[in-house]
């Protein structure tokens, strides 16, 4: 059975705190994916991203993080959250998650979602000889 249904949490969560948090179901069970602050600041070349940035950037390509959860799902590269009377699965993504899948797509990051980098300014060089 397939996992369905990914979709962003906003609400009010503990694994929520420092991360980006999404949610699929595979038949009857809740699957979590927490996608750490600092891995879509380094993925995407951000600094200080807030919550509402976070969680922009997973919605606005929320397949492509499907696709993450999916592979380590099947895997079986999943934990285990326990809250609420219940435990779910939780993947986790790291960076190289993201990387490898941005790259097997071929996607390039939004260029609005870039921080720009400073060019050196080009001097000439004063060679005496």
């Amino acid at each position: 059975m397939p996992l369905t249904g990914f979709r962003l949490i906003k609400d009010l969560h503990p694994l929520r705190l420092d991360a980006a948090l999404m949610r699929c179901t595979h038949g009857t069970l809740v699957v979590l994916a927490v996608i750490p602050r600092a891995v879509l600041e380094q993925h995407f070349w951000r600094a200080s991203l807030t919550q509402e940035e976070l969680d922009q950037l997973v919605a606005a390509d929320i397949g492509t993080f499907g696709l993450v959860v999916l592979a380590k799902y099947r895997r079986g590269e999943i934990g285990s959250w326990r809250g609420f009377g219940r435990t779910l699965p939780v993947v986790t993504f790291t960076l190289t998650d993201i990387q490898a899948v941005y790259h097997a797509t071929a996607k390039e990051k939004p260029a609005d979602q870039l921080t720009p980098l400073p060019i050196p300014s080009a001097k000439p060089s004063s060679s005496k000889r």
